[in-house]
This record gives C-alpha cells, sequence and structure tokens, in this order.
C-alpha cells in the first residue's frame, strides 16, 4: 500500500473521461510516471464502452512545461539505447493517443511547450484558455524536438513549422489558432466543470459514434505513427 500521488488523476463525468496531470509544483513535467499513468489512463477509457471522449488537461497554471528537468540532465550521461527506450516510451503514448477509439481532447491553460506542446497538439482537438503560450523553446540550448516535430508538421504549414522549431518562439493561444493548432477559445472554468455549453458542445460530441469517423480521419490524415515520429528519434 502506498500514499504516494498519483501523477495523472483519472475521473469520469457521464460519458467523458477526464485524466489531469498532476505535478503542478513542477509545471506537469513529463516524466516516467506521468507517462506511463497517462498510458495506463488512456487504456482505461479506451477500455470502458461507457466512455465517448477523452480530455488530457493540466493542474494548477500550466498544462505541461515539456520534460522534467532531471529527464534532461540524465540524457547527456545516458548510452544511446537508454535514451532510445525513453523516446520509444514517449513515442508509444502519442501513438496510444491515435489508436483510442474516441475523440481525445487538449484542454490547455498556461504553458503548453516542448513536450507538453507535442502533448497537446498529437491530441484531435486543441482548447485552449486566455492564458495559453505553446512553443518548442528546447532549440534555444540545442535539443532538437525531433518526434514532436513531426507531430506539429500533421498540423500546420511547413513553413510555420520551421518557423516554431527553429526559433523557439513561444505564441499565444490566439496565434496559436492562427497557426492552425487550436481549435477554439473559452473560459477553462465552462470547459472543465461544463456549467454552460462550449464552443464544441462536449455533450454532443461525446453521444456520437465517434470510432469509424474517428480513424477514417486519422488514415486521411496519414500521420504515420507511424513512420514519420519513428524515423524522427531513430535518426537524432
Amino acid at each position: 500500500m502506498t500514499n504516494e500521488t498519483p501523477a495523472v488523476l483519472y475521473a469520469v463525468d457521464e460519458s467523458i473521461a477526464t485524466l489531469t496531470l498532476n505535478r503542478p509544483e513542477k509545471r506537469n513535467a513529463l516524466n516516467k510516471a506521468i507517462i506511463d499513468q497517462l498510458k495506463t489512463s488512456l487504456r482505461k477509457a479506451n477500455d470502458d464502452t461507457a466512455i465517448k471522449a477523452i480530455i488530457i488537461t493540466g493542474a494548477g497554471a500550466d498544462f505541461c512545461s515539456g520534460a522534467d528537468l532531471s529527464a534532461l540532465q540524465n540524457i547527456s550521461t545516458a548510452s544511446v539505447e537508454e535514451n532510445a527506450a525513453d523516446a520509444r516510451t514517449l513515442l508509444e503514448l502519442f501513438v496510444l493517443i491515435r489508436e483510442v477509439r474516441v475523440p481525445v481532447i487538449a484542454a490547455v491553460r498556461g504553458r503548453a511547450l516542448a513536450g507538453g506542446c507535442g502533448l497537446a497538439t498529437a491530441c484531435d482537438l486543441v482548447l485552449a484558455s486566455a492564458t495559453a503560450r505553446f512553443g518548442y523553446p528546447e532549440v534555444k540550448i540545442g535539443f532538437v524536438p525531433a518526434m514532436v516535430a513531426a507531430i506539429l508538421r500533421r498540423n500546420v504549414s511547413e513553413k510555420r513549422a520551421f518557423e516554431l522549431l527553429t526559433r523557439g518562439l513561444e505564441i499565444d493561444a490566439r496565434t496559436a489558432r492562427k497557426f492552425g493548432f487550436v481549435t477554439k477559445f473559452l473560459q477553462m472554468r465552462i470547459l472543465m466543470l461544463r456549467l454552460a455549453p462550449t464552443p464544441l458542445n462536449l455533450r454532443r460530441l461525446a453521444a456520437q459514434p465517434w470510432d469509424s469517423r474517428r480513424h477514417f480521419c486519422i488514415k486521411l490524415t496519414a500521420w504515420p505513427s507511424d513512420r514519420l515520429s519513428r524515423r524522427a528519434w531513430t535518426q537524432t
């Protein structure tokens, strides 16, 4: 028996499962616990036939600030095989988001940076509050966001992707919507508490039989879970 606080909270409201990254003191930075528990929670929601939509969000002020600092420090001392195994673990998460049978929605407030931006853009829809900020600042310290670059390229034009990935820009939600990877603005309180209809009407969304239509769209956009991402981390 352990009293350790879960890294990901799992809650169900009617037919919507909400997965909350639960390291607010670390700005919900990605570590092994969060990645593993996200995968477990996604599989749990996928196996529950009553679930019709999944929301991923973050506790506290931020969605996800990217990789945990300690994980970044370990990269320089780890072997090629160890780094490849870590990359494969993150890749499995992104692939799983694509493979679940229901829509996955990122509800973003505060920062969604680096791997956190990759996590948001890997979802089918991105809902952002006015405080949301997106970007890949890791390029400024020499890290190449190879895996999440494949996801970004599926969401935005080649020139937009180039600008974000080479300049390390941090953009607000309005700019992100212009770029093409934010779906809607809304008050986060309305989304999370469902006190009023949202612009996407999640309850109506959850009532739809999404399985076949979602996977048709995934095949149509041809993000190879795939080929581009696997190639990205194997060649870095």
